[in-house]
């Protein structure tokens, strides 16, 4: 066993070496892409019916709709289904650390029943259609959509990314929805409870299984001798337009650093496949000139350090709750068949919501990994956020609009610059932590069933037992993704034409 001063040490040297080549090999981790969440302008305006061809109109001060969403966190006025309305918005892909400043705003109601709001530019901002479709542009044009479906809620985040969620089961007086993403190729699906605090509801992310905890403490102690790991994805397309800003380490004393670059290595790659193109229309625009730039763009040791140490809280976190007597429930390896989807009025009953405070809020966790685009405020001005990007909490209670103030520990070259202090709304930073602990979990899976190889110690105890529901299986969404697209494309091609037709640009 090394000493602990004397694995402190190697650390702290070896983090020094981030940006130094290593030896490579490939060893792909297990994808758990990040959801990103879809818009809905948060107030009607006061219209009136107008000709065809013509619009009422409503002006407004603001300068980006407030917006809610389905299936992240907080709304009073949340459906039967669970599929609540948190309040963010989508990426903004600009300059390095740029911010874009507010101005007016214009809401405009059309004969056909759509409702549109646009900047003072011109640019369309947000659609909401008499179907029930929410469409909304970041400054950036990214697009994100929203709708309620025969008791499903439809969000697509890109042209090859987005989720669907539906309620799952009731048990304990708990309910509980199931989520299936699809990010790039590949498709994941998670369980959340349901639950509300101070009049908003929230979504928490419930483990599909457990180890022992024989496991856990080999994953929370330091290991007999330092792992120089190999990692796969160094030659990887999405790796290299981040490589200026994360590095792997050329060594881990600790699991818990393993986990730490293994879940900051899957946040960017989730980040890549949502974004290619824009990652592209960066390059293009002269992304790589920003290099000299004196923002801070390197995840530090002392920045990886703290994700690690929240890394250690929840393995302690899981060991505890794995030892606690749950329901029988089908294993892990072996998931429970998930019942056919049923209509919104053949849904599980609503049962009475449990009280609590979101995990995100507490005193004891204050660091977040970025898990999906969000345009952020500062001031009078906003700037934007993405996967990958670190966040602090600065404060323990939101507002009264559910907000917090955090503060930019690390950022990339097109993001709020580091030290900036932004608000983010408590469902956002409940959504980041939801993932971080997916990521972790999917994570240990990989460690556990790698043991032993490529340079990693034998582990104790790798068998795994159900969590408190059983996991589901994986919905079908890709074609109806498609279909909320092309039902977008026409929504915002007829806003287009109408607004053209009323005599304006």
């Amino acid at each position: 066993m090394i000493p602990m001063k004397k694995v402190a040490r190697n650390w702290s040297f070896g983090l020094a070496l981030l940006i130094a080549p290593s030896a490579w090999a490939d060893n792909k981790p297990k994808s758990s892409p990040a959801p990103k969440p879809a818009a809905h302008p948060a107030a009607k305006a006061n219209s009136r019916t107008a000709p065809a061809g013509h619009a009422a109109t409503t002006n407004s001060g603001a300068s980006h709709p407030t917006v809610n969403h389905p299936g992240t966190a907080a709304h009073t006025g949340a459906s039967r289904t669970g599929a609540a309305h948190p309040t963010t918005t989508t990426p903004h892909a600009g300059a390095a650390g740029s911010h874009f400043r507010s101005g007016p705003s214009t809401t405009r109601t059309f004969s056909n029943g759509t409702t549109a709001r646009f900047s003072a530019g011109g640019r369309i901002q947000s659609i909401h259609t008499a179907r029930g479709v929410t469409i909304n542009r970041s400054p950036g044009g990214r697009r994100t959509i929203a709708a309620e479906r025969n008791g499903r809620t439809l969000v697509s985040t890109g042209p090859n990314s987005g989720y669907m969620q539906r309620a799952y089961l009731n048990r304990n007086g708990r309910e509980y929805v199931q989520r299936t993403y699809v990010v790039g190729g590949r498709t994941s699906v998670y369980v959340y409870n349901r639950y509300s605090y101070r009049g908003g509801f929230y979504y928490g992310y419930v483990p599909a299984f457990y180890f022992g905890p024989a496991f856990y403490g080999w994953a929370f102690d330091p290991w007999a001798s330092p792992v120089y790991y190999r990692w796969g994805w160094r030659s990887a397309a999405w790796y290299a337009p981040y490589n200026y800003y994360f590095a792997p380490a050329p060594y881990y004393p600790v699991a818990s650093l393993w986990l730490t670059d293994y879940l900051l290595a899957e946040s960017l790659r989730a980040s890549s496949d949502a974004s290619s193109a824009s990652l592209a229309l960066q390059a293009q625009s002269g992304a790589q000139a920003d290099q000299s730039t004196a923002q801070n763009t390197v995840l530090t040791p002392e920045i990886k350090q703290a994700i690690a140490d929240e890394v250690k809280r929840q393995i302690d976190a899981e060991r505890a709750a794995a030892v606690i007597p749950r329901q029988p429930a089908a294993t892990a390896s072996a998931p429970a068949q998930t019942p056919e989807p049923r209509p919104a009025a053949a849904a599980p009953a609503p049962t009475q919501v449990a009280e609590e405070r979101p995990a995100a809020l507490d005193p004891a966790v204050s660091v977040f990994v970025v898990s999906s685009n969000l345009d952020v405020t500062a001031g009078d001005q906003g700037c934007s956020l993405s996967p990958g990007d670190v966040i602090t909490r600065l404060d323990n209670t939101p507002d009264a609009k559910q907000n917090v103030g955090v503060k930019v520990a690390t950022s990339k070259r097109s993001d709020c610059p580091a030290g900036e202090r932004v608000v983010v709304a408590v469902a956002d930073l409940q959504e980041m932590h939801n993932q971080f602990r997916a990521k972790i979990d999917s994570g240990l899976k990989m460690l556990a069933d790698n043991q032993g190889q490529n340079g990693l110690p034998p582990a104790p105890d790798t068998q795994t037992v159900a969590g408190d529901v059983p996991p589901p299986a994986a919905d079908t969404v890709r074609v109806d993704l498609q279909n909320l697209r092309a039902e977008a494309d026409q929504a915002e091609a007829d806003v287009k034409s109408q607004n053209a037709a009323a005599g304006r640009s």
